[in-house]
């Protein structure tokens, strides 16, 4: 069973909570605390045409879409919690933020692109603009109210890197500078100076570009080449499918090895963070929910027990992704 789904059944559960079938004004299928959650803000939520958005494709079996509606709208209303609990809380960053991001996403299509986008894709821009708020209102409600409540010990990261020591292990490595350049001679005068410093340094009218990767996940061919290199050497220019001439430097062949704790210890942090992320989160929810007035359409709120009741995979984020190409 997903937290949310949970969650919401423990509101119908619970003595303080006002949760209960109600008739609605047309095309509204839940209120919280008397503001509507509407029927074409679940579908939209559902809809397969729009990625990140809900569920890709609809079931063709009609009981099995009433408990899709059920846990799209579960979603929904746990969005509208978040909005609301950071009005109270006096945050109201949230269309500022909601508009920045959206700006952001038109520049990644372009302008009049984004509009036609969503008319292509039969998405009501007000609606995508609502879940798009939703969706912000979770990130500022665990950036503000749930991650300055965490609190993370160092004897608990120690305890953590004892326990996955084996995880931390860092496999045989090499670190590579991938040289390439549309000139030959110049490729080859970034070799000469690679080979007598053993730096790779930035030369005129040669890219680099250098990271590091497992030995195994080198390819076949640069591995056996590499395998047969010393620091500071490099391979042969050969051209690419683009016609540059390309090589690749040793810049140092690093032995697998664990690293000290104080070199994974902001990683760490944040895993152990990340895993007492959704128990708070569970805390939040079943606090807002003793404290919420919520009525559910009846044709809709059997459907969110038994979707509960039965179980289903675990979700990360209550919040739908914004639509993207």
């Amino acid at each position: 069973m997903t937290p949310l789904l949970r969650a919401l059944t423990l509101c119908c559960l619970l003595p303080l909570a006002g949760c209960w079938e109600s008739p609605l004004p047309e095309g509204v299928v839940a209120t919280v605390n008397g503001e509507a959650v509407h029927i074409r803000t679940v579908q939209a939520y559902m809809d397969g045409n729009s990625p990140g958005l809900g569920t890709q494709g609809l079931p063709s079996d009609t009981n099995q879409l009433r408990r899709e509606y059920g846990a799209a709208l579960s979603d929904v209303l746990i969005q509208t919690l978040a909005i609301q609990d950071l009005h109270r809380r006096g945050i109201h960053d949230v269309e500022t933020r909601a508009q920045d991001l959206e700006e952001e996403i038109r520049d990644d299509y372009g302008a009049e692109e984004f509009d036609n986008y969503l008319v292509e894709e039969s998405i009501d821009p007000t609606e995508w603009r609502r879940l798009l708020r939703g969706f912000v209102a979770l990130q500022l409600l665990e950036e503000l109210v749930l991650e300055p409540e965490l609190r993370v010990s160092r004897e608990e990261i120690l305890a953590y890197y004892r326990e996955h020591e084996a995880a931390l292990r860092l496999p045989e490595r090499y670190r590579l500078c991938f040289a390439s350049s549309d000139d030959n001679n110049a490729l080859q005068r970034w070799r000469e100076t690679f080979s007598r410093s053993g730096l790779p340094v930035m030369a005129q009218d040669v890219r680099l570009m250098c990271t590091e990767i497992p030995v195994k996940e080198a390819s076949p061919p640069w591995n056996r080449e590499l395998r047969s290199l010393d620091p500071g050497e490099s391979t042969r220019p050969r051209k690419d499918e683009a016609g540059r001439f390309v090589s690749v430097a040793l810049v140092a062949r690093m032995p697998a090895e664990t690293p000290p704790p104080a070199a994974v210890y902001a990683l760490v942090e944040r895993e152990v963070r990340r895993q007492k992320r959704a128990p708070a989160f569970d805390d939040w929810l079943e606090d807002a929910l003793a404290h919420t007035r919520i009525a559910v359409s009846p044709h809709l709120l059997k459907e969110l027990l038994a979707t509960s009741a039965q179980g289903g995979e675990e979700t990360e984020s209550a919040a739908p992704q914004p639509a993207r190409p």
